[in-house]
């Protein structure tokens, strides 16, 4: 499950990945940061799993994104298919990428640690030129706007 101190890594390493690796901050600010959106975690909705995308989302996505947190451990590059320049730099060099919440997904833009993908329909477009994060892709157009329908509540 994510935590307080992983969160904090996560925002240090996409303020240094965003700035092409030329500023890291000052670890007290991205902990104060990580704080901040900690406690704004308590006014998110919990999930409705009676909403139609539930079912399309345990069967697609909940192996990664697991409980009512929707976090998960650690899962090797290779697998998410993304490029691995965070998860195998000096900095981070785990090999391995956690899986983030996906409480309050819809109102995080842009995704995944490059900032490629400018949003959740983006990520699940089959047609996406950005490579990582296979799951989804292959939704039929009812499922993935249900599924993203889903999301979007979370």
């Amino acid at each position: 499950r994510n935590d307080l101190t992983a969160l904090a890594i996560r925002i240090e390493t996409l303020m240094i990945t965003s700035r092409g690796q030329r500023m890291r901050p000052p670890r007290k600010i991205a902990f104060a940061l990580a704080y901040y959106l900690w406690t704004l975690s308590e006014d998110l909705p919990e999930p409705d799993w009676a909403h139609p995308g539930a079912d399309i989302f345990q069967a697609n996505c909940a192996g990664c994104h697991q409980n009512d947190e929707l976090v998960g451990g650690l899962v090797p590059l290779e697998v998410i298919g993304t490029p691995g320049a965070v998860g195998a730099s000096p900095n981070r060099g785990t090999g391995h990428y956690r899986v983030p919440s996906l409480r309050g997904v819809s109102d995080r833009s842009p995704l995944f640690a490059s900032g490629s993908v400018p949003d959740l329909t983006s990520l699940l477009d089959p047609e996406r030129s950005v490579p990582g994060h296979r799951f989804g892709l292959q939704l039929s157009e009812e499922d993935r706007a249900n599924l993203l329908g889903f999301l979007h509540k979370l």
